[in-house]
């Protein structure tokens, strides 16, 4: 899909797929025009989705692919780090995806949003914070069919 959107606005792919360590290998030394991955934040913080992707020392890792590095960025991130001001760092996390937007190191195709169906008989938390089901908790009640 991506392939012939591109070919449309007169941009040729070709698609290479490699084993997972292979792709990580290949992609923390820059051997890539482009790549096509999925995040998933681990803790809900904005500096651990970001920071982590668009950090001048996360270039020439397998989390900065784009190999994006801005000053103002990293010190958008730093000041952010250091205070414990939760409207302050909403501000300057805000002012970090304005640059973001700005500067397009990389380019944001989807977002997915789960829907679980569950039934009635069931009791305990399926759903964490940050995504994800978790079936250790459940228990069924009631009679069943």
């Amino acid at each position: 899909m991506v392939q012939s959107d591109w070919a449309a606005v007169g941009v040729r792919a070709r698609i290479r797929s490699y084993e997972w360590g292979e792709l990580l290998v290949r992609l923390a030394r820059g051997d890539h025009d482009t790549a096509l991955m999925a995040w998933v934040s681990d803790d809900g913080d904005p500096d651990n989705f970001l920071a982590s992707q668009l950090s001048c020392s996360g270039v020439h890792t397998a989390q900065n692919l784009s190999e994006y590095c801005s000053k103002p960025m990293d010190a958008l991130f730093a000041q952010a780090l250091e205070t414990t001001d939760t409207g302050r760092r909403a501000t300057l996390y805000a002012q970090a995806q304005q640059r973001f937007v700005r500067d397009v190191p990389w380019l944001p195709l989807v977002h997915v949003n789960d829907t679980y169906v569950m039934s009635g008989r069931l009791r305990g938390q399926l759903l964490q914070p940050l995504g994800g089901p978790r079936f250790d908790g459940l228990r069924i009640v009631g009679q069943g069919r």
